[in-house]
């Protein structure tokens, strides 16, 4: 599909191409130049929510815009680990400032994975749950 000059391929339920199963997810990842993500909670565009796929996207070192959300914002530097949009102009503006820049666009998706890899995996997120546990059990024993 093609629309304002820039093509884009959809997946996922209502979508034309439909929902894909992990591996056909991986693939489409690592083909794509760009992954755009809606962080909605449904169809309510007034609120966002954290996904899974806010951090696994990262990941894959491919750029990665998605709507606002604030705590997202928190972990990942808007611009230079990920890119957010706030209104679907804002969207398209930001597709068209990078759209012939390449090595920016690598960039922020270097940096995102890079950003993922130390702070956002199982291990780390499980390592400062038994932390503030451990200084919890601290502090009542004291």
């Amino acid at each position: 599909m093609t629309s304002n000059g820039i093509s884009v391929t959809t997946y996922g339920h209502g979508w034309v191409n439909g929902p894909v199963n992990h591996n056909e997810m991986l693939s489409i990842y690592y083909s794509s130049k760009l992954i755009i993500g809606f962080g909605y909670a449904g169809n309510n565009t007034s609120k966002t929510v954290l996904k899974g796929r806010d951090f696994e996207i990262p990941l894959t070192g491919i750029p990665y815009l998605t709507s606002y959300n604030e705590e997202l914002a928190n972990h990942f530097k808007e611009g230079e680990e990920m890119l957010f949009f706030r209104t679907k102009e804002e969207a398209l503006q930001i597709i068209r400032n990078y759209e012939n820049k390449d090595d920016e666009f690598s960039t922020i998706g270097e940096n995102g994975k890079l950003r993922a890899l130390s702070d956002h995996q199982w291990q780390q997120r499980w390592l400062k749950v038994l932390n503030y546990i451990k200084l919890e059990l601290k502090r009542s024993l004291n």
